[in-house]
């Protein structure tokens, strides 16, 4: 063996031709920026219930209530509402269950609302908004 290392060249072989024939794009974009593209042209949709039910729980609700909890989700007619606080999970069962699932109802008789649920949820971070 010669002291010479074999390196596969460029110019010829089978290198050569996945050189010569390779296919870029060269018209890319980065993936941020088709994304910020597409969030602009079709924002986020927040479901119509979301806005019913957060309408119809502000006019039955508490400081208390309104204070450590918020909607949480809705799905085959149980409302979730999440709460921040471990000891107020049972006295929220205790005292509102029953009045938010009459209410809630009653309010949007369409939607079938059959249970209201409590479940213990880290506090929301608030929207970032724009720096002044």
């Amino acid at each position: 063996m010669s002291g010479r290392s074999r390196r596969p060249r460029i110019d010829g072989g089978q290198l050569g031709w996945v050189h010569r024939n390779r296919q870029t794009n060269p018209g890319a974009e980065r993936i941020g920026a088709v994304l910020r593209q597409l969030m602009t042209r079709a924002p986020l949709k927040v479901p119509a219930w979301r806005a019913r039910i957060a309408g119809a729980l502000d006019g039955v609700q508490d400081e208390v209530l309104a204070g450590h909890t918020w909607l949480g989700g809705f799905r085959a007619g149980v409302v979730t509402l999440c709460v921040d606080d471990p000891a107020l999970i049972g006295a929220l069962r205790m005292q509102w269950h029953r009045r938010l699932v009459e209410t809630l109802s009653a309010r949007l008789p369409d939607l079938g609302i059959v249970d209201v649920r409590f479940r213990l949820a880290d506090a929301p971070r608030p929207a970032a908004g724009p720096e002044a």
